[in-house]
């Protein structure tokens, strides 16, 4: 019977405590429904509960130019803003259902803001329409800032446009999309492809200043323009190497856009190698270093299509670095020359001047002019003194005559001559071309390449090899 009592005094107490427990649940759950929450995209508190009306812009609302700060204010003030981004990199960033990025797109002329929404592998855009009231998606429903209208559809899960489409997850724009704020242009030190290249500081995350070079895009340049500037950042983008000038991001803000890259303080090879005779162990270096870069990009496929000492620049430590990838490609396939592509006759080989197509082993033959320009000093041009169309017909002839200086290493001569085999198949690719240059090294090679490095060129044959052993340059 004690025992029966002492069971009903706990019952008692434990009905009690639940009861008390509930109420208590029950307060903080109303605390946490009235309570507001941060914002997904500032950090800021946003009262969850709070009605959606259209709000004029007073106070401490932030009133925007519709015109010319819009872009500015959102570079600064929402992290999903990527400004004028490629479809390939939405695609790649937006993976999962609700996924969104917020984006500027122009439309026959005229400056929009568009969300970009992740649904069901497909991506769909809705514009930010933008008034003298604020900025919305549905008529009706205004505010003053963006990032107001982004908390609002992540936190009350209304579908954006009215349907089925959520906002989820606003997606950060990457590391390489850099603040302009944060670049200061300094004087000239050349010009490029699509505008002037500068001398540049730029501020880092940790405060940090440091020295860089800005390629700048003309502001008046045509759409075309804007989007091969794009790509060519989005191919240098890819890459990271020693022997490759490193970029550090791009800038896509308003009409303005500027590509970082580090300062290379030797400037171009080409000027170098003019002002400053050097002798053949410096001159082999470079050549080395080259090869390097080039052994690293044709292990991904890239074909540069290009390669001359004007596109190799000089890095503090004094190595050659590969730059100016705005013909490059990737593929494992021969690529044809576009329409308008103008093509550097002097560096070409002699089936890109009769077919059009270039491929590997096209950019081998460049290198091998490569090697002529560096142990010549890049007094001349090759084949100076004749005209494109004379050189056309040479190169396919054969019967071209640039010659290395007899005193030559026989390493560096060796390799000269088989990368300027006519027949493309009897060419080293860049590997076998880093063995000759560097026999010790090791090439980079990446670990899916398993196929054993020869000492010389496998396809060469022995009466080839017997050529270039007796001292034979090409043509002659």
């Amino acid at each position: 019977m004690l025992r029966k009592n002492n069971l009903s005094v706990k019952s008692v107490k434990n009905a009690n405590s639940k009861k008390k427990n509930s109420r208590h649940k029950q307060q903080q759950q109303a605390q946490n429904e009235s309570a507001p929450v941060k914002s997904v995209v500032t950090g800021h508190s946003v009262d969850k509960n709070a009605t959606p009306v259209v709000q004029s812009n007073q106070n401490n609302d932030v009133k925007i130019d519709p015109e010319s700060q819009w872009d500015a204010y959102m570079e600064n003030s929402i992290t999903c803003y990527h400004a004028k981004i490629p479809i390939e990199d939405m695609e790649d960033l937006l993976k999962m259902n609700g996924d969104f990025l917020l984006r500027r797109a122009e439309n026959n002329g005229k400056t929009e803001f568009v969300f970009t929404v992740y649904k069901d592998k497909q991506l769909h855009d809705i514009v930010l329409n933008r008034s003298s009231e604020g900025c919305y998606i549905i008529k009706g429903t205004a505010f003053s800032r963006p990032e107001e209208l982004i908390d609002h559809y992540i936190i009350s899960h209304i579908p954006v446009d009215g349907k089925s489409l959520f906002f989820v997850k606003g997606i950060e724009r990457r590391s390489y999309y850099l603040n302009p704020e944060n670049i200061e242009i300094k004087q000239k030190i050349g010009e490029g492809a699509f505008g002037e290249v500068n001398e540049g500081v730029m501020k880092r995350f940790d405060t940090t200043a440091i020295k860089v070079a800005v390629k700048n895009l003309k502001g008046f340049s045509s759409k075309q323009d804007r989007d091969d500037f794009m790509e060519e950042f989005r191919f240098m983008n890819r890459f990271e190497h020693e022997n490759i000038v490193k970029i550090y991001g791009i800038t896509t803000q308003g009409t303005v856009m500027m590509m970082v890259l580090e300062m290379c303080y030797g400037g171009s090879l080409n000027s170098y190698l003019k002002k400053n005779p050097l002798p053949y162990k410096h001159l082999i270096k470079y050549c080395i270093d080259a090869a390097r870069g080039m052994c690293y990009l044709s292990t991904r496929n890239v074909i540069h299509r290009d390669i001359a000492a004007r596109n190799c620049l000089l890095g503090g430590n004094d190595e050659v670095k590969i730059s100016d990838f705005g013909l490059s490609v990737i593929s494992k396939n021969p690529v044809k020359a576009g329409k308008n592509q103008k093509i550097a006759i002097r560096w070409c080989a002699p089936e890109t001047i009769s077919t059009g197509f270039f491929e590997m082993k096209t950019d081998v033959w460049s290198f091998g002019i490569l090697i002529w320009e560096i142990f010549n000093h890049c007094k001349a041009d090759p084949y100076s003194g004749k005209t494109n169309a004379e050189v056309k017909r040479d190169l396919l002839n054969n019967t071209q005559s640039l010659l290395l200086p007899r005193d030559a290493p026989s390493n560096v001569l060796k390799c000269y001559t088989y990368c300027l085999f006519k027949e493309a198949a009897f060419r080293p690719n860049f590997i076998e071309i880093l063995k000759f240059l560097s026999p010790r090294e090791r090439p980079p090679v990446p670990s899916d390449m398993k196929k054993c490095i020869p000492s010389k060129p496998s396809n060469v044959d022995s009466k080839t090899q017997n050529i270039v052993s007796k001292g034979k340059q090409p043509g002659c």
